[in-house]
Formats: C-alpha cells, sequence, structure tokens
C-alpha cells in the first residue's frame, strides 16, 4: 500500500483540498490521490473525500508521542519534524515535510545528524514525490473546485491495472536516481526522452489492422509525430488501452516493462485532459469583509455567518481560518477578527 504523511504545515496548506463540502484540486493534491492510497494528515477528522477516492488517515498521536529523538520538548518544530520522520521510517510511509529544495537540503543535514537512516530515506521521499508530480500532472491545467468529472476519473483509474504498472515504472526511475532529492533539469529532461522513445518504439510494434478503435494511417499521412508527447492527444482512450492490451501480451519482447509504464501514462493523462474541467469558485467572500461589517453580525447568526464564508474563502483564507481553529481554538467573530489583524501584519 502507497502512502504519504503531510508534516503538520503542509497538512493545513493542503487542507482545502479534503476538508470542504466542495473540495478544492490543485496539482499536487491531483498527484497524491491519483498516487497513493492513504494521506495522512494533521486535520484528517475534518475530512469530507470519500475513501473511494483516497483515504485520510489521522496521525498517529499516541505513537508519536512514544517517540523521542532529541532532548527537545515535544512542542519544538525540529523534535515533532525529527518524531514524523522516525515514524514514517518504520512504517514504510513516504514524508511530505517541506516543498523548496534549500528546505530540503537543510531538513536532510539536520534530521541525518540525529537519524542516519533518514538520509536515504527522505532522499526518497522528495525524489518520488516530485516524479510522481511530473509524470501524473504533466502540466495540466489543475486548480479549483473538485469537479464530479475529475473525482470519477481518479476513481476509475485507480481500479485499472495501469495504476500497478505506473507505480511500477515510478519505482524504477527513483532507483535510477537514487540519490537525488529534487528533480533537476537533467532527470526531467531523461524521463521525457524515455517517454517519447518508448512511445515510438510501440508505433515501431504495433499491428495497425489489429486496432480497431482508430485509423493510425490518418496519423501518417497528416505527419504527426510522437516528438514532445504528442501522440497521446490523437489517440482515444479505447485506442491507448488496445495499444497496452496489445503489448502486455508480447511478454518475450525486451522493452515489455517500459513500453507497459509509457502506455499507462499515456493511458493517464488522456483520461485527466477530458475530465479537468473545473467550476471557479465565487469571489471570497472574507476578501471582501471589513472588521465593521464583522463586528455587526448578530451573535445568534455568528455561527451560521462563518460556515457560509468558509464555502466561499480563497485557499490563502481557508488555510488561515484552518490553523486559527486547529492551533488556537477560534471560532465564530474572534477567528474573524484574528484574520483581519494577522492580514494587516503582512
Amino acid at each position: 500500500m502507497n502512502k504519504i504523511l503531510l508534516d503538520t504545515e503542509l497538512s493545513i496548506q493542503y487542507g482545502v483540498c479534503h476538508v470542504n463540502d466542495t473540495p478544492s484540486i490543485n496539482e499536487t493534491w491531483l498527484a497524491f490521490a491519483l498516487y497513493f492510497d492513504e494521506i495522512h494528515s494533521l486535520i484528517a477528522d475534518l475530512n469530507t473525500l470519500s475513501s473511494d477516492l483516497v483515504k485520510i488517515e489521522k496521525y498517529p498521536i499516541d505513537e508519536i508521542l512514544k517517540i523521542k529523538v532529541t532532548n527537545r520538548p515535544i512542542t519544538d518544530p525540529l523534535e515533532i519534524k525529527l518524531r514524523l520522520i522516525l515514524h514514517c521510517l518504520k512504517n514504510n510511509i513516504l514524508f511530505y515535510p517541506v516543498e523548496a529544495d534549500d528546505d530540503r537540503a537543510s531538513l536532510i543535514n539536520e534530521a541525518g545528524k540525529h537519524i542516519p537512516e533518514s538520509i536515504n530515506f527522505l532522499k526518497r521521499s522528495f525524489i518520488t514525490i516530485d516524479i510522481v508530480k511530473l509524470i501524473i500532472v504533466n502540466q495540466l491545467p489543475v486548480e479549483g473546485d473538485l469537479s464530479e468529472g475529475l473525482a470519477r476519473a481518479i476513481k476509475e483509474f485507480k481500479k485499472t491495472e495501469q495504476l500497478a504498472t505506473l507505480r511500477t515504472g515510478i519505482e524504477d526511475i527513483v532507483k535510477i536516481n537514487s540519490g537525488s532529492y529534487y528533480l533537476s533539469q537533467e532527470i526531467e529532461s531523461n524521463i521525457q526522452s524515455m517517454l517519447i522513445t518508448n512511445q515510438a518504439e510501440i508505433l515501431d510494434l504495433l499491428d495497425f489492422d489489429k486496432i480497431t478503435s482508430f485509423d493510425f494511417s490518418s496519423l501518417v499521412s497528416d505527419g504527426v509525430s510522437v516528438v514532445g508527447g504528442l501522440l497521446t492527444s490523437f489517440l482515444p482512450l479505447s485506442t491507448i488501452q488496445e495499444m497496452y492490451d496489445f503489448v502486455k501480451k508480447r511478454k518475450k519482447l525486451k522493452n515489455n516493462k517500459k513500453l507497459l509504464f509509457t502506455l499507462s501514462v499515456m493511458y493517464l493523462q488522456k483520461l485527466l485532459s477530458q475530465n479537468t474541467s473545473y467550476t471557479t469558485k465565487e469571489q471570497c467572500g472574507y476578501c471582501k469583509l471589513t472588521s465593521v461589517e464583522i463586528d455587526r453580525i448578530e451573535a445568534k447568526n455568528e455561527h451560521d455567518t462563518v460556515f457560509k464564508l468558509v464555502d466561499k474563502m480563497c485557499s490563502k483564507h481557508l488555510r488561515k481560518y484552518l490553523e486559527l481553529r486547529k492551533f488556537k481554538g477560534l471560532m465564530g467573530k474572534p477567528l474573524l477578527k484574528q484574520m483581519i489583524e494577522d492580514d494587516n501584519q503582512l
């Protein structure tokens, strides 16, 4: 089972993708929801996503409290990170603590002083996450509310055998790039070149007369090339599935595993491209709010007003809302006023 644990800060940042009645979606969350079976989050108790999309699991607080890495208190940010790292190491869970490359290096160095085996573990976590995002998202415009079509596409793909093929292929790429902790231009270029080369090889292998769902002669006559991965956009999903089944039967092919991986990527990209439409959120209700308007909210309507605002909050203010609810226990008008105060300090 593929699992990932989001650090406390990232749990809040990506909370907007799973705590609303109408969850948001972005490139990172799409990649995670597709690739992983479980996402462990600090705010899992607020989750609204169905488990057949992706399981959102709670932090194992009791286990983490039993772990001790340094003499720092449990409230110390580094001690918390180190305990989470150790927990993930022992339970084969990828750890996602930071996004910037410079922060990654700092964490690897600091964690390595206290947990030597964490160096390779963190490197593997980081490069796996980067490769997953590169291959799954591949420049798709994904931002906004999670549409029913996209949610259905995610569930559909997770039921196919292509998911296992995709995971195996990504794990092989991670092994090839063992020791790296971020996606360099060289690694990205090598991956793209491999996919393009494999697409060309697939075309050479195919018996076009046996592919019934698409007229490949039209591609040849139109001069279409696979350079840049253009082939996928011209093929129906049913044709890519036919190609996958065709190559799968050719088990003696020397490059069979890589070709099936490439076809799984093509299948996924086509499936997502057909379902990446989304509805744009209304203008953030909180962004339009002033202090005097907050003061005028009647006590009997206080909580209803806040809950209505939450559904229309932009991602920035929804993250701030979740932070103040989770870490400061604020609710109602005091919460809204604290948000305005924090905004004024920026």
